[in-house]
């Protein structure tokens, strides 16, 4: 008989003898009527699981992840190896997230379980390239729908200083579980699944949006002088920016090997806003050397034509300089001693070299 289990260690190989069930395994006995309640609950039990699972499934289909979340969850207590359960309860969870709560990678680690589920009770009556195509599918639509909601949140709250660090934050861990959907689909799986194709571009596409937005350079409201509010720029850390630009231009041919037409929007390469040459020779825009020339520019240089001419053209040529020669050492070295015996000479002049916010 197989229709109950051992409560003492867990066989279900039971013979009866007088009316007793014995385990064979561990030689528990059972009476008659204490096996057909235990009968009887284990019937009771896979009831609640079917219904759990019909409105777990509904809920899921009219997007209730709130309902669903808590129906796989009733599932997962009468069947903790249920895989599926697992993994849908963890994508219930990231539809849940909220700008204060992002919970989108835990799409992410319920996959990792299910998969780990998979592998440990050994289920082979599945189609596991199809389970990776419909993941991907899932975890790439809750990082759209997040990753849209931080970028709109991001253009309306913008000018507090820390809104740019709070963006990057929430942008990262869309990349980061955007590239794990990416491992899911590999090489072979995508060049001959249509389906795994199209998703695959999509996510590409995705992580390439998300790269240049990091990127960027973007502007926060750093205090108010005589003329108004004062904005300044900040941008990524330089030193982390390489990585995303080697990551951008991978996806950016990948993408142009499945779809010739496809133009990526631009990825700004170098993170300095202003005064390119001196922030690269110093390593930061925000330094007392950079803080000097930085108030030359806008109260001496800023005030006459000549002047404001020069800027102009600083801006327009300097860029293209830094990201040609910027990393070359006697690059540093000319203009190192140059800026040295300038910012000295200004700061005799009477030229602070404290904390400064931009005029402009």
């Amino acid at each position: 008989m197989r229709a109950i289990k051992c409560e003492l260690c867990g066989a279900n190989d039971f013979v009866e003898k007088d009316g007793v069930f014995i385990c064979q395994y561990c030689g528990t006995r059972y009476f008659l009527e204490e096996t057909k309640k235990t009968m009887a609950v284990k019937v009771d039990n896979a009831k609640k699981y079917d219904n759990y699972k019909k409105l777990a499934e509904r809920s899921f289909k009219d997007k209730l992840y709130r309902e669903a979340y808590e129906y796989y969850d009733k599932m997962l207590e009468l069947n903790p190896d249920d895989w599926k359960a697992v993994y849908k309860k963890g994508v219930c969870a990231a539809w849940q997230s909220t700008l204060g709560n992002f919970r989108i990678d835990e799409t992410v680690k319920a996959s990792k379980n299910a998969f780990n589920l998979i592998r440990v009770l050994e289920i082979k009556d599945i189609d596991i390239n199809q389970i990776k195509i419909d993941m991907a599918r899932d975890i790439n639509g809750v990082t759209v729908a997040f990753g849209n909601t931080a970028m709109k949140h991001y253009q309306r709250f913008w000018e507090p200083n820390n809104a740019a660090s709070e963006y990057w934050e929430r942008i990262q861990r869309c990349i980061n579980v955007d590239e794990y959907a990416i491992g899911l689909l590999h090489k072979n799986l995508v060049d001959t699944s249509k389906d795994a194709r199209s998703i695959y571009i999509a996510i590409l596409k995705n992580l390439v949006i998300y790269y240049c937005e990091i990127c960027a350079v973007r502007k926060y409201k750093s205090g108010y002088n005589q003329y108004g509010a004062v904005y300044s720029n900040i941008w990524y850390r330089n030193d982390l920016r390489p990585p995303l630009i080697e990551k951008y231009n991978q996806h950016v041919q990948e993408i142009q090997r499945y779809d010739s037409s496809y133009i990526p929007p631009q990825i700004q390469t170098v993170g300095v806003g202003g005064c390119y040459i001196a922030t690269a020779i110093y390593g930061s825009y925000d330094c007392p050397e950079v803080w000097t020339l930085r108030r030359f520019r806008d109260n001496v240089l800023d005030k006459t034509w000549h002047g404001k001419l020069f800027i102009k053209i600083y801006y327009a040529i300097s860029p293209a300089i830094v990201k040609r020669f910027g990393k070359e050492k006697w690059f540093n070295k000319i203009f190192k001693s140059k800026l040295d015996k300038m910012v000295e000479r200004l700061q005799k002049q009477g030229i602070e070299a404290t904390v400064y916010n931009d005029k402009y």
